[in-house]
């Protein structure tokens, strides 16, 4: 069986789980640096010693505050190449009852990750304003994990081509 990230098929249910996989680590790795890592430079003077850094810590603020923003702007990117790409394949409706097994899986996984990052964002400390789009959406990530696949399975297997 070919590894899930290197399949050649692209647009199968199975491409929410390496989605979720993406977001969840982009997510993660953006309230590191921009609620855990910015507040203690900045604290810790390291942006105050010139008018120079100063500015430098301003607009390292400032970038960092936007992934919120660039987190969605890479969950519908890859979610509409995913449905797109569904359109283009063709493939029997048998599979159907592997792609009911896929969903399943990808469905428990989002539960895990997004337990794991609400988890993750409390007891970091982070302030929840500064990743309100970010919160909201790993709150619903089953939930959109399901939607996801959802379309995916209808463009795939109900839509014939011929």
């Amino acid at each position: 069986m070919r590894s899930l990230f290197n399949s050649r098929k692209k647009g199968s249910v199975q491409d929410v789980i390496p989605l979720i996989v993406t977001v969840f680590f982009f997510a993660v790795i953006s309230v590191i640096i921009g609620g855990i890592l910015m507040p203690n430079l900045d604290s810790s003077g390291f942006f105050n010693q010139t008018t120079e850094s100063r500015v430098i810590g301003d607009d390292a603020k400032h970038t960092f505050g936007l992934f919120d923003y660039l987190i969605m702007f890479v969950l519908f990117g890859l979610s509409a190449t995913s449905i797109i790409g569904a359109f283009f394949i063709r493939t029997h409706p048998a599979l159907f009852v592997i792609s009911l097994f896929i969903l399943f899986i990808a469905i428990l996984l989002a539960a895990v990750f997004s337990n794991v990052f609400i988890e993750f964002v409390n007891d970091s400390g982070v302030d929840e304003n500064d990743y309100q789009i970010t919160i909201f959406f790993f709150k619903w990530l089953p939930v959109f994990a399901l939607v996801l696949s959802i379309i995916i399975a209808v463009a795939l297997y109900a839509i014939n081509p011929e």
